[in-house]
């Protein structure tokens, strides 16, 4: 019987960890969205039909109805400490006809001590994916698209234009960056062409396990570190994935940070002393024996 994994939410996933309390016209995307005041509204500000205005703007909604999928239901429902969940609903609104869902803050970034001189800006304004999670309940896994770490049903292949929303909104509000806290290897792998670990021995973290566990594939290095498959080079315990907060920097002075001799002196070290090793036999044992078990 395979180790019962700990329960994580479908790709892609971001959590926000203690301690830390394209081309497209952005003017045309979210020029209707006008600011309000009111618990009921998204961040404080947007309707549900605003909301859907933006989401067609950006080619989401048209994306969703060439799967097939053709009304949305879109709701705003509170959270504990003053939090938010935006859920987007195919046809009616139950956990089996969730799309998406959303969990996002407006957020004062504070740099640890150690970085602080690297890092110009003393608490910029930022947005904070709490959690993101978007899923289609009427695919199935293939060769092509197979089953990821903590993925109930194959994703909707809109993160994109999800970004480029999120990217735009971002824009509008004049905030600096947008923080991400991805909960398995796969998820950070995935966004690094936009976002960078804020911690740079975490940065060369991921690239070292891309580089040691290559040729597998994506799917394979998230699966081989989830069960407990993949070791230091010195040690006998397995590597586990830690989330860690990862910034897609807006402006410049949050890019200078990652582009300072001092983040790239770190990465680099960090990334040259990194080694792991996989227990192939192991994995291949363990990753059959698990999958045989989730789609029983």
């Amino acid at each position: 019987m395979p180790k019962k994994l700990k329960k994580k939410a479908a790709f892609p996933t971001v959590r926000r960890p203690e301690p830390y309390d394209v081309d497209l016209n952005e003017g045309d995307l979210l020029g209707q969205l006008t600011e309000k005041q009111g618990s009921s509204l998204w961040l404080g500000k947007y309707t549900p039909e605003e909301i859907r205005h933006a989401l067609e703007k950006s080619g989401i909604l048209p994306e969703l109805r060439k799967k097939g999928m053709q009304h949305f239901l879109i709701t705003i429902e509170p959270l504990e400490e003053f939090q938010q969940s935006l859920k987007i609903y195919h046809q009616q609104k139950s956990p089996e006809h969730l799309l998406a869902e959303a969990r996002l803050r407006e957020v004062y970034f504070k740099p640890e001590p150690r970085m602080q001189e690297s890092f110009s800006l003393k608490s910029p304004r930022m947005l904070a994916i709490d959690w993101l999670m978007m899923q289609n309940p009427y695919a199935c896994f293939t060769r092509e698209r197979p089953r990821l770490p903590g993925q109930q049903y194959p994703g909707l292949g809109v993160a994109r234009l999800v970004l480029r929303l999120l990217k735009a909104l971002s824009r509008m509000h004049h905030l600096t960056g947008i923080l991400n806290f991805p909960e398995y290897f796969h998820n950070a792998y995935f966004y690094r062409r936009y976002f960078k670990f804020y911690n740079p021995e975490k940065e060369a973290n991921l690239y070292a396990l891309a580089r040691d566990l290559s040729p597998l594939s994506v799917c394979d290095m998230s699966w081989a570190i989830e069960l407990g498959c993949v070791y230091p080079a010195e040690g006998d315990r397995p590597f586990e994935w830690t989330s860690g907060v990862q910034i897609f920097p807006l402006e410049k002075e949050v890019k200078a940070y990652f582009s300072s001799s001092w983040y790239e002196n770190m990465y680099h070290q960090s990334f040259t002393s990194q080694k792991y090793w996989l227990d192939r036999d192991k994995f291949f044992s363990e990753k059959e024996n698990y999958m045989k078990e989730i789609e029983a």
